[in-house]
């Protein structure tokens, strides 16, 4: 057996122990949903040779179902009666959205495209921050704006202008809903602002469906993106995402299990965890 043909044989056996290698890690993950070792640390080296560097925890969920929700619940004459105690407050009325006020609290409810979303204002704070501690007005206004007693969590908080921003995400069975939110602002005194929407969550599908293995998600990503300066991703979570641009006419729809990338920068890119199709 001349030289040659040894080589020949020896690149064969290599490669066809990279295959192996390569199908066992890839069964390991579709098994439990975690990348191998080897996997995430080539993902860390890729993606930081495009500028990106990973900071966050890699989500462990490798299959989900969709789940059906129902548009948001006509619940303007409720709040208003909730909020306004006083009958002294006007009302307007519009194709666009409603608006009632009282000359310090005000709540305009949206009737066009973000139909069913609700905006909340008080020129001086009503629900009023106790003993330094935000979470309790937090938890008071959710109470009185939430529908069913849905459990919602603290996704992000920032700064911005004097402001602290909260951003609730329902949760439900144990996901995030990223399309049902409450988005509260606090001043030193109270909360001075605050918008919410809420898709009534029904059912979940029958059958849990392979989602993209999230490195591919990323290197997928790194290729849609050109970063010119160092960025952080420093979350990723997985939860139900709408896109709101594709709703129709039907009160009931099926929304998608999605992957939410959140930057350092504070971009937020939202990718169909069914496709790998990144939608912003």
């Amino acid at each position: 057996m001349n030289s040659k043909r040894i080589l020949n044989i020896l690149i064969l056996i290599f490669l066809l122990m990279n295959v192996m290698l390569f199908s066992l890690n890839y069964f390991i993950y579709k098994d439990d949903g975690q990348l191998s070792s080897e996997r995430k640390t080539r993902l860390i080296e890729i993606l930081s040779t495009r500028n990106i560097d990973l900071e966050a925890d890699l989500p462990s969920v490798n299959k989900m179902k969709t789940l059906s929700l129902t548009k948001p619940l006509d619940r303007e004459i409720e709040l208003v009666n909730k909020v306004f105690t006083s009958k002294l407050r006007s009302s307007t009325y519009s194709d666009g959205e409603n608006r009632h006020s009282d000359g310090n609290e005000t709540l305009i409810f949206n009737k066009m495209v973000d139909r069913g979303r609700l905006f909340y204002s008080a020129s001086s704070p009503v629900y009023r921050v106790k003993r330094s501690n935000p979470r309790d007005v937090i938890d008071e206004f959710v109470d009185d704006f939430s529908v069913d007693d849905e459990e919602y969590t603290l996704f992000e908080k920032k700064d911005l202008d004097g402001q602290n921003i909260y951003i609730l995400n329902e949760v439900y069975e144990g996901f995030n809903l990223f399309c049902n939110e409450i988005v509260i602002s606090i001043n030193e005194d109270g909360i001075s602002e605050a918008r919410a929407i809420r898709y009534t969550p029904n059912k979940f599908g029958e059958q849990s469906m392979d989602l993209v293995p999230i490195d591919e998600v990323l290197y997928n990503f790194m290729y849609e993106n050109k970063f010119e300066e160092k960025v952080k991703v420093t979350d990723i979570s997985i939860g139900y995402y709408v896109n709101f641009d594709l709703l129709g006419v039907e009160n009931t729809f099926v929304a998608d299990p999605h992957y939410l990338i959140s930057m350092d920068n504070g971009a937020k890119y939202y990718i169909n965890a069914y496709t790998g199709k990144i939608i912003n």
